[in-house]
């Protein structure tokens, strides 16, 4: 995401992490950048404990259709999906 001219894709608070994407191929695209990071420094992202959540404009609830479809992962492991 932009504020200004600044782009900022991951939010970091101890040992949580947040990332914010624009779109699922922009998600995949930080969610690789994490498995690399992961095999460089020997850690690991836990999938169990992580949920994606996508936020629609009502002018675009069309899309909320196609989300069933989305998959995002992390190590390997498959990210479970948040609907509220």
């Amino acid at each position: 995401m932009f504020f200004g001219p600044y782009f900022v894709g991951a939010l970091a608070y101890a040992d949580d992490l947040v990332l914010l994407a624009p779109t699922p191929t922009a998600m995949r695209k930080l969610l690789s950048i994490c498995d690399e990071y992961a095999k460089d420094y020997s850690i690991k992202f836990n999938a169990k404990k992580s949920k994606w959540l996508a936020i629609i404009p009502r002018k675009r609830r069309w899309l909320s259709s196609q989300l069933d479809f989305c998959q995002f992962h992390v190590g390997g492991c498959n990210i479970e999906s948040l609907f509220i």
